[in-house]
C-alpha cells in the first residue's frame, strides 16, 4: 500500500532557474520602471521651467538659471537623505515590523523638515550668494525674485520624498508617477499663466516661475498624502 502511494506521489521539483530569472527581472521592472519614469518626469519640470524662462529673454534665463542652480543642488542633497526611507522601510516591512516601519517614516519627516529650513534660509538670500561669486547686481535680482518665491517648494518637495520613499517600499511606485506626470502639466501651465500674464492673472515672470514650483509642490504633497490615506495597504499605520 505504502509503495503504491509512493509511486503515484508526484516528486516535488523546484521552477527552473531560467523561470526564476525571468520572475525576478519581471518584478524589477514594475517596481523599477516607473521610478525610472518619475526621475524623468521630475527633470522635465526643471527642464520647462529652464524653457519657459528663455522665453522671458536672455537676461532672465540667465537669472533664473543661477536661481535654479542654489535651488536644486540643496534638493537633490535633502533628496538623496530623504531616500533613506526606502531600504529602511523596507527591511522593517519584510520583518513586519509596522511601528518600525512608521517610525521609519516619522524620523524621515523630521530630519527633512529641519534640512528644509536650513536650505530654505540659504535660498532666501541666495542674492548675496550671486553677488559674493561676482554676478552682475542686475541678474542678482533678478534671480531674488525667483529664489523668494522657490524658497516655498523646498519642504514639501522633500516631504513628498518621504512618502514617494513609503509608497516605494510598499511596492506601489505607479501613482507617485502619475502624480509627476500631472505636476509636469500642471508646472506648464502655471507658468504660462503666472510668468506671461496669461489666463488673466498678473505678469510675474521669474517671480511667477517660483510661485508655481512652491503651489505644484503643494499640490503633489497633498495629492500624495491623499493617496496614502486612501489606499488600503496603508491602513494599518492610520
Amino acid at each position: 500500500m505504502s509503495k503504491t502511494m509512493a509511486e503515484t506521489t508526484a516528486p516535488l521539483t523546484a521552477p527552473a532557474p531560467l523561470t526564476l530569472w525571468r520572475r525576478e527581472i519581471w518584478a524589477t521592472l514594475r517596481l523599477s520602471a516607473p521610478l525610472a519614469l518619475t526621475q524623468l518626469a521630475m527633470i522635465g519640470i526643471n527642464t520647462t521651467d529652464i524653457v519657459m524662462m528663455g522665453w522671458l529673454g536672455p537676461e532672465d534665463l540667465a537669472a533664473g538659471a543661477l536661481g535654479m542652480n542654489i535651488f536644486i543642488p540643496l534638493y537633490l542633497f535633502g533628496m538623496g537623505i530623504a531616500t533613506v526611507v526606502t531600504p529602511m522601510a523596507a527591511q522593517a516591512l519584510g520583518a513586519r515590523d509596522f511601528r518600525g516601519v512608521r517610525r521609519t517614516v516619522r524620523q524621515g519627516f523630521w530630519l527633512t523638515l529641519l534640512f528644509a529650513a536650513l536650505f530654505s534660509l540659504i535660498i532666501w538670500n541666495g542674492r548675496w550668494m550671486l553677488l559674493l561669486f561676482g554676478q552682475e547686481p542686475e541678474i542678482a535680482l533678478r534671480a531674488d525674485d525667483y529664489l523668494k518665491a522657490v524658497t516655498w517648494a523646498m519642504l514639501p518637495s522633500l516631504w513628498f520624498v518621504v512618502l514617494r520613499c513609503f509608497a516605494t517600499a510598499h511596492s506601489r511606485p505607479r501613482s507617485v508617477l502619475i502624480i509627476t506626470l500631472a505636476a509636469v502639466a500642471a508646472n506648464a501651465v502655471g507658468n504660462y499663466g503666472l510668468m506671461f500674464g496669461n489666463f488673466g492673472l498678473p505678469r510675474w515672470e521669474l517671480m511667477g516661475a517660483g510661485i508655481t514650483s512652491a503651489a505644484v509642490s503643494w499640490l503633489m504633497l497633498l495629492a500624495m498624502l491623499v493617496f496614502v490615506l486612501r489606499d488600503r495597504r496603508f491602513k494599518r499605520y492610520a
